[in-house]
């Protein structure tokens, strides 16, 4: 499975501000194996490094050909040929977030200014388009005007933009977030003369205050996504320093070439940018043989024993900010709404093994238990709310305790409910993953050889957000922890993502996890205003005190179980091509490797060079 997040944890939207929040896009199928490549045929020389003359840096990213793929870019858009992480450098957003230095790798944008009432956007000057157009501040307003028409994530906190200058774009706010700059400055921008009549027609709409669900939005909306490009030179443009070879484009690869006029060309040393089409099957034989330099699928663990047995292979771990947790069929199982029981579900099963067997080494186990990945839990706790947090080691006779106390009771090795009947159930898990099936398996055995019995259910991805939101499940994986910089991310993920109401657009009600509710030591909470004020405003002090008081609402409450946080796995070949990839130990790692890439930061910095 490639980035992004997974089936079982759609984003929560709602009609107050910065809870219209997207997480991800829809992962792509791939279409056939990929054909093994000569690992050195890379085009037609040059004097880039001794090791590798043409300058070329081979990775991976599943795709689809055309007619079904395409190059449209409006956002919002499934199937277009975005090519994920790499997208930054053909269609680059306005900056990167480097997470350590907690600062901002500016792209397209020269800098930004921010407070209450206003975002300025200021473009960076002398910039082209790959027909040799200059960039334009008309680009980023038309592109944002497009957004607005695609309901993206900002717009819930903007009430107006316009150009206010040759290089800069003015937002006018209405309750702001924090993370506002990260929605305007994370966004692709787009080229006016191919989006910009879609972005003047949504900005028509705009003042005419016709809503986006309004019957002349929704046609146009339908335009927009049908619109195919007729004419690549003139209507598939890039700004960044690489451009797609779409002549050469087959169902195995993808070839990027340099555009030395593109953004920060005369810091990016290589000269093209193989991307070869795949999930982790079609990819796997590709990491193993040479073929590709950095991938940043999920592999299983012999498939890494096996790449760092060669010599020329090193696992990068970059954060991930997400990894497998366990949801809870409430509705399903009046048991279950005890919390007692999940948290002896924490107990009964050692989460540190499961993650072991899984992704070894690249699955961390949370200390705190806060519903929060580690590295937000060190920026946000003190440490008099950590000290409240229950970490929920490995104790089966604690687990027993708490079941006995919630009405339980066993015999000869085998648990009955407090309604008296024997304790069975089904876990749904994506068996075509390659992380999670291992942990489902091992939970299963364990809860079952505890006296809980459990068998395992395993569908296909694409059909576990149904299953989930239709509540047809007893126990289900999803994801867990948010993949954002922001700590409301993870609890929108925690408890409104996969359940009521917003499961009710599939026609159940997901976990079906009660969020006004007494909990012990916080007393009566409404959890779902707690999570969206959260997020709100520009005070960090006053989220910080949220934050802490959601750390132990989910702590005692549980309403998914964090089994492991996962970090990447990802194969990084250093010697045929690419020199080195930054050490273990560099803080750039902390940045989000699906959100973030660190290794697309240091192609960019120039840290990674050719060999």
């Amino acid at each position: 499975m490639t980035d992004g997040p997974r089936p079982g944890s759609l984003p929560a939207f709602t009609r107050r501000s910065f809870t219209a929040l997207v997480l991800g896009a829809a992962s792509v199928p791939a279409l056939g194996a990929c054909m093994r490549a000569d690992p050195n045929a890379d085009g037609d020389g040059g004097d880039v490094g001794s090791s590798n003359p043409d300058g070329a840096f081979h990775a991976a990213y599943p795709y689809v050909m055309p007619p079904t793929g395409h190059f449209n870019f409006t956002p919002g858009l499934t199937q277009a040929v975005a090519l994920g992480i790499y997208r930054e450098f053909t269609l680059p957003a306005g900056a990167m977030w480097d997470w350590a230095a907690q600062e901002w790798l500016y792209l397209l944008a020269e800098s930004h200014q921010f407070d209450e009432q206003k975002f300025t956007y200021k473009l960076k000057s002398g910039l082209t388009w790959s027909d040799d157009s200059p960039i334009t501040i008309k680009d980023v307003e038309m592109t944002f005007w497009l957004r607005w028409l695609m309901n993206q994530q900002e717009w819930p906190m903007i009430s107006g933009l316009e150009a206010t200058g040759d290089d800069t774009v003015e937002f006018t706010l209405t309750a702001p977030s924090t993370v506002l700059d990260r929605r305007i400055l994370k966004a692709a921008i787009l080229p006016a003369s191919v989006y910009g009549r879609f972005g003047e027609e949504a900005k028509a709409l705009f003042a005419a205050k016709k809503a986006t669900d309004s019957t002349e939005a929704n046609a146009l909306r339908e335009e927009v996504s049908a619109w195919r490009p007729k004419d690549n030179a003139t209507e598939v443009l890039s700004s960044g320093p690489f451009h797609w070879d779409i002549d050469s484009m087959t169902d195995a690869r993808l070839t990027l070439t340099k555009r030395d006029s593109g953004l920060l060309a005369d810091q990016v040393e290589f000269k093209t940018i193989h991307i070869y089409n795949g999930e982790t099957n079609d990819i796997t034989p590709l990491v193993l043989d040479g073929t590709i330099d950095y991938a940043t699928h999920g592999f299983p663990v012999s498939t890494q024993k096996n790449w760092e047995s060669d010599g020329k292979h090193r696992t990068l771990k970059p954060a991930v900010y997400a990894g497998m947790s366990i949801l809870f069929g409430n509705n399903r199982h009046p048991e279950f709404k005890d919390a007692r029981f999940r948290q002896a579900i924490a107990h009964a099963v050692d989460r540190a093994e499961a993650g072991l067997i899984s992704l070894d080494a690249s699955a961390k186990v949370s200390e705190t238990m806060s519903g929060m990945p580690s590295l937000l839990d060190e920026r946000w706790l003190d440490d008099e709310t950590k000290a409240k947090l229950n970490p929920y080691p490995f104790d089966q006779d604690k687990a027993a305790a708490l079941l006995e106390e919630a009405g339980w009771k066993r015999s000869n090795n085998a648990w009955a409910k407090p309604d008296g009947k024997p304790a069975e159930y089904q876990f749904t898990f994506p068996s075509d993953y390659a992380d999670y099936p291992p942990s489902a398996q091992y939970y299963a055995e364990k809860l079952t050889a505890f006296g809980i019995k459990v068998a395992l259910d395993g569908i296909e991805s694409p059909n576990m957000t149904d299953r989930i939101y239709q509540s047809r499940f007893d126990l289900a994986t999803a994801s867990w922890g948010g993949q954002e910089v922001h700590p409301h991310y993870a609890y929108s993920t925690a408890f409104i993502n996969d359940n009521e109401p917003i499961a009710r657009n599939q026609g159940g009600r997901g976990m079906d996890f009660d969020l006004k509710r007494n909990v012990p030591g916080v007393g009566q909470v409404d959890i779902q205003d707690l999570v969206i004020r959260s997020g709100q405003g520009l005070n960090e002090d006053e989220q910080r005190a949220l934050i802490q008081q959601l750390a132990i609402i989910f702590n005692h409450e549980l309403p998914r179980l964090p089994a492991w946080e996962r970090f990447g796995n990802n194969p990084a070949q250093e010697g045929p091509r690419v020199k080195e990839f930054p050490a273990d130990d560099d803080p750039i790692w902390q940045s989000a490797a699906y959100i973030d890439n660190p290794v697309v930061m240091s192609l960019y910095r120039g840290t990674i060079v050719p060999s």
